[in-house]
């Protein structure tokens, strides 16, 4: 993992971070967020994961299910929210508070980079300085 502790028992961020590799390769992405109250510290028993994935895809929708279809197992019975949207997509709604883009900004103390190759696409903003 990239920046920060996820805030969740050892065995979640285990678990994630073989999850976060799936992700990775079925989406062909370079980029996965975490955000949400695991990555803010403040997540209880019925939290799950919300995982932004900046991707370019014909369908969104398919690849969101096929990337489910990959992590499941690995995540089970922790539930997991993933979202994809293409990289150049997240810009017009990170000024709006409540907005996917605007919580899944990376600039934010709350969003944690899970994995990022050393070219990655323009997402939402650019890192941290």
């Amino acid at each position: 993992m990239q920046r920060g502790s996820l805030h969740s028992p050892p065995d979640v961020a285990s678990r994630l971070e073989a999850a976060v590799a799936g992700i990775l390769e079925t989406a062909s992405s370079r980029l996965v967020l975490l955000f949400g109250s695991c990555s803010e510290g403040r997540a209880h028993e019925g939290s799950d994961l919300h995982l932004p994935v900046p991707a370019e895809t014909q369908s969104r929708i398919h690849l969101a299910v096929a990337l489910i279809e990959a992590v499941e197992l690995l995540l089970a019975p922790l539930p997991c929210d993933i979202l994809v949207r293409a990289p150049g997509r997240w810009a017009p709604g990170r000024r709006t508070p409540g907005s996917v883009s605007h919580d899944a900004d990376p600039r934010r103390s709350g969003c944690m980079r899970l994995a990022e190759a050393e070219e990655a696409p323009d997402t939402a903003a650019p890192k941290p300085r």
